[in-house]
This record gives structure tokens, C-alpha cells and sequence, in this order.
């Protein structure tokens, strides 16, 4: 979540919401579509699809949050994958 150009202070000025589980759930959900994407990850972007994502009823953000979480474990996965074998590490 470090990596995205825009992070939850950010969030909570520009949707005008305070800190909570939606605002955690945006960024797990911004992360997945910039580990998608990475053109994406610009503020201008995250800024206007953070506005959209906290206005969603919290139960279907926190289903986008928990896609992002997985995503972000399958690719910290892949990556110590690649490591070990390019090592020769098992």
C-alpha cells in the first residue's frame, strides 16, 4: 500500500471521511487495481476512484479490500518464488 501515490490522509480530504475499516478497505482495493495496472498509479486517478470507492455501501468495499489483500499475497508469493529459484532455494 506504501507504493500508491496517494495514501489515507489523502483519502479522508478528498472523499471528506474520517478514519475507519472503509478507508483501510480503499487502499487494499486501490492496490489491487494499481498491481493490475501500474499506469494507474497516479494521484489523479486514485483521488477520483478513492471519492468513488468510499461512497460504496462497506460491505462491497470490504469484498474489493480482501480481493486487493489476496492479490498483494499472491504476488509477494510469486516474487520469493522467483528468488528461491533463481537461487536454487527450496
Amino acid at each position: 500500500v506504501k507504493m500508491l501515490k496517494i495514501n489515507g490522509e489523502r483519502i479522508m480530504e478528498v472523499a471528506r471521511e474520517t478514519s475507519g475499516p472503509k478507508l483501510g478497505y480503499t487502499l487494499h482495493a486501490l492496490l489491487e487495481e494499481v498491481l493490475d495496472d501500474p499506469d494507474k498509479n497516479t494521484s489523479e486517478y486514485l483521488e477520483g476512484r478513492a471519492i468513488a470507492l468510499m461512497s460504496m455501501p462497506e460491505t462491497a468495499l470490504q469484498q474489493l479490500g480482501e480481493q486487493g489483500k489476496k492479490k498483494r499475497e499472491q504476488e509477494e508469493e510469486y516474487v520469493i518464488q522467483s528468488i528461491e529459484k533463481k537461487h536454487h532455494v527450496a
